[in-house]
C-alpha cells in the first residue's frame, strides 16, 4: 500500500515535466494521449526545436525516461537533457530510459530508438552524427554511446581531421552489457552480446556473436534472453 501511494505521489510530482514535454514535441493529437512520462529530476540544458522528437506509438507512457534504475542507481541524480538545433529523435514504440542517463542530440544529429528499447540507469547517449537502435535492444547501466570524442585531432604537419564523425548502429535484439563504451564506428549485428567494459569502434555484420573488449569477437552463434 505505502509502495504504491509512492508511486502515485511520484506521477504526480513528474506531471508537469511530462506535461511539458509532450505538448513542446508532439502534435496535439498525440500530446494528450501523454506517450511520453518524465521524471522530475532532469536537468535541461536545450530543448531544440517543436517537433524535435517523432513517436510512432501513441499509447499512455509508452516511453519513460527518468524512471528507472538497478540498485538504486542515479537515485540522487538528474537525466541531462540538450537537444540541439536541427536535431531529431524517433521512437520507434515502447522506450524505457534510465534514471541519471545523458541524451545528448547536436546540431542536425539524430538519434532512433527501436520498438521495446530498454537502458539501465547512468547512461550517456551522445550523438553528433546518426545513432540508431533496432528492435529489442537491452542496454546495461554506465554504458556510452559516443559518435565523437567531442575534440579535433589533427595529424602533425597536416590539416586533415583524423577523428571523423562516425554513426553508430545497433542492431534488433542485441544487449550490451554494463560499463560498455561504444564509439563512432560501432556497429553490432542482430541477436548478438557485448561484454562488460568493452571498448567497440568498429563494425561486425555477423549476427549471433559475443563481443568482448579490443573488438575480438569472444564467441559466435551464440543466443540470448532475458
Amino acid at each position: 500500500m505505502i509502495n504504491k501511494i509512492s508511486t502515485i505521489l511520484q506521477e504526480i510530482i513528474d506531471l508537469p515535466v511530462t506535461l511539458y514535454f509532450n505538448f513542446y514535441y508532439l502534435p496535439l493529437r498525440q500530446a494528450i494521449k501523454l506517450p511520453m512520462a518524465v521524471s522530475h529530476k532532469i536537468k535541461i540544458a536545450k530543448m531544440g526545436k517543436r517537433g524535435a522528437i517523432k513517436v510512432e506509438r501513441n499509447e499512455f507512457r509508452s516511453i519513460k525516461i527518468g524512471k528507472n534504475g538497478s540498485f538504486n542507481l542515479g537515485e540522487n541524480e538528474k537525466v541531462y537533457w540538450n537537444i540541439g538545433s536541427n536535431a531529431n529523435i524517433e521512437f520507434k514504440g515502447i522506450a524505457n530510459i534510465g534514471k541519471a542517463t545523458k541524451i545528448i542530440c547536436g546540431n542536425q544529429a539524430s538519434i532512433v530508438f527501436g520498438n521495446n528499447f530498454y537502458c539501465n540507469a547512468n547512461c550517456i547517449i551522445n550523438s553528433s552524427g546518426n545513432i540508431k537502435f533496432g528492435e529489442e535492444a537491452l542496454i546495461g547501466w554506465r554504458t556510452e554511446f559516443l559518435t565523437s570524442g567531442g575534440h579535433k585531432i589533427y595529424q602533425l604537419n597536416e590539416e586533415k581531421q583524423r577523428n571523423l564523425e562516425n554513426e553508430i548502429i545497433i542492431g534488433n535484439h542485441v544487449w550490451i552489457a554494463s560499463n560498455v563504451t561504444i564509439l563512432g564506428g560501432g556497429t553490432i549485428g542482430d541477436y548478438s552480446v557485448v561484454a562488460t567494459k568493452a571498448c567497440i569502434n568498429k563494425s561486425f555484420e555477423q549476427h549471433n556473436i559475443l563481443v568482448g573488449n579490443f573488438n575480438r569477437i569472444l564467441k559466435e552463434n551464440i543466443d540470448w534472453e532475458k
